[in-house]
């Protein structure tokens, strides 16, 4: 065994969790972008699936392999060849790691309240749709992972994806992608281009907010799209750090 394989030990059962990650069933300690997806996806496929592998990474660390990404959190120190060794390509964490090729992504969030009436254009959309919009939104996207993902965190209640139709077209699309006790991830947040600045975001937005009021809300954006969230409500909450291997 490698000396990087040492500092990473496999979670099994929640006794190996890293102190402190989750104080009982209903509450998350940690905050924070990383540590919400943890523990969302702790909550949408528990420590024993196929699908993807839990690792202790020093005391405090946790990091979560889905395919060829990894999702860190609390993760110091770790040598460049690790991740690699765990079949990752992309990761993402709650601060630097390894190399200056590293972006930073804005975080934001915001307390979701109650808000207008529901808009009764907005749906939920057949998932397999929501991955063909985000596909054309988002170029090199995994339709088929997507899908599948997200009709597993749906079926078990750990997601909440909307969408706007216009001329029985999807257009628009939203969605709470990770549905945990610390909070809730809002992604896939797209528009098509000739349906752009009409408020269908917004409207998603809001309507994603009235489903889950007072439960914290946390997106990761680029830095052009920063205003617009802010016009929506949304505070600026730090960083989340993204690397390609």
């Amino acid at each position: 065994m490698c000396a990087e394989q040492l500092l990473l030990t496999p979670v099994h059962c929640r006794q190996q969790l890293p102190p402190g990650f989750l104080a009982d069933e209903k509450t998350a300690v940690l905050s924070g972008l990383p540590a919400v997806k943890l523990a969302g996806l702790l909550a949408a496929y528990g420590l024993q699936s196929p699908l993807l592998q839990f690792y202790r990474a020093g005391e405090d660390g946790l990091l979560c392999v889905q395919g060829d990404i990894a999702t860190l959190c609390g993760v110091t120190a770790l040598p460049p060849t690790a991740l690699p060794m765990l079949g990752v390509r992309r990761y993402y964490a709650d601060r630097p790691l390894f190399s200056p090729c590293e972006c930073q992504r804005p975080v934001l969030r915001r307390r979701a309240r109650a808000g207008p009436a529901a808009d009764t254009e907005i749906v939920c959309p057949p998932l397999r749709e929501v991955a063909q919009l985000l596909s054309q939104v988002f170029c090199g996207l995994d339709v088929d992972g997507l899908y599948c993902d997200l009709s597993h965190r749906v079926r078990h209640s750990k997601a909440r994806v909307l969408g706007r139709y216009q001329g029985g077209k999807l257009v628009a699309t939203a969605g709470v992608y990770t549905a945990a006790p610390s909070g809730c991830v809002i992604e896939g947040v797209a528009v098509l281009p000739n349906w752009r600045r009409r408020g269908l975001a917004s409207a998603l937005l809001s309507a994603l907010e009235g489903q889950f009021v007072g439960q914290q809300l946390w997106l990761c954006c680029r830095e052009e799209r920063v205003p617009f969230y802010l016009k929506n409500g949304y505070v600026p909450a730090g960083t989340i750090v993204e690397g390609n291997l």
